[in-house]
């Protein structure tokens, strides 16, 4: 006679006995989520906290309270100084701090590292930052000099700060770079504004100066424009 055979059945879990292994998980996992959550909200938080204020730009500003700013900011006499932070260039520029609002052709992250003859201005300002950061931002990593200068170029064509009135090629230590002009109009004040850039190595260097046509004088700027020197450090630097 064929052999029969009965289909087998595991003995049911005693009452009470709950599967403690996936509640844990899942409510581990439940933990987790949460936690990324409150330190992805907390990240955003403090990025904006950190971030600059924008203001309007405008000329309008009453005077009285600029000069109460400025006589805060400085209150010693205007001179004009050297400076060379990283050690890889040096420029001469004035020694008082630009009053913080994005006014006459520069905004506020400019203006965190920017120096000014006066309360009205006209500005100075400088910045470096990393040629390969630059190109791989762009999705161009490992560029030439001649391409993250381009790059750079095109970037700062693209701000809504006026029209380029001229470009010219420049050269600072055999050094690739380019000097242009920038003119617009802010509630009905010509404002004029210069900007420089230079690829040494793995430095953007980027430098400004403007304000009102008004207050620019010719010296002043060719004064800071023409002060900044790449340092044996920086003009040595293999791109």
């Amino acid at each position: 006679m064929p052999r029969v055979t009965y289909p087998q059945y595991s003995a049911a879990p005693p009452p009470g006995n709950k599967p403690w292994g996936l509640i844990l998980g899942v409510g581990g996992g439940v933990v987790l989520l949460g936690v990324l959550v409150f330190v992805g909200l907390g990240a955003y938080r403090m990025a904006m906290k950190h971030m600059p204020r924008e203001y309007p730009r405008t000329s309008k500003f009453p005077v009285a309270f600029m000069e109460q700013q400025w006589k805060q900011l400085n209150p010693g006499e205007v001179k004009w100084e050297p400076y060379s932070p990283s050690g890889t260039f040096t420029l001469e520029w004035p020694s008082t701090k630009a009053v913080q609002f994005p006014r006459n052709g520069f905004d506020s992250l400019t203006l965190m590292n920017a120096r000014a003859l006066g309360p009205e201005g006209p500005y100075f300002a400088v910045m470096s930052s990393s040629a390969s950061l630059l190109s791989h931002l762009h999705g161009k990593t490992g560029d030439s000099p001649q391409e993250v200068l381009a790059t750079a170029v095109k970037i700062r064509q693209l701000l809504p700060k006026g029209s380029l009135t001229s470009s010219s090629d420049i050269q600072i230590n055999g050094k690739f770079g380019r000097e242009m002009t920038f003119t617009e109009t802010i509630d009905g004040q010509p404002i004029v504004i210069h900007v420089r850039m230079i690829v040494a190595g793995e430095h953007l260097y980027v430098i400004w100066v403007g304000g009102l046509e008004s207050s620019l004088k010719d010296e002043d700027v060719r004064r800071f424009l023409d002060s900044f020197r790449l340092t044996e450090k920086g003009a040595s630097a293999k791109f």
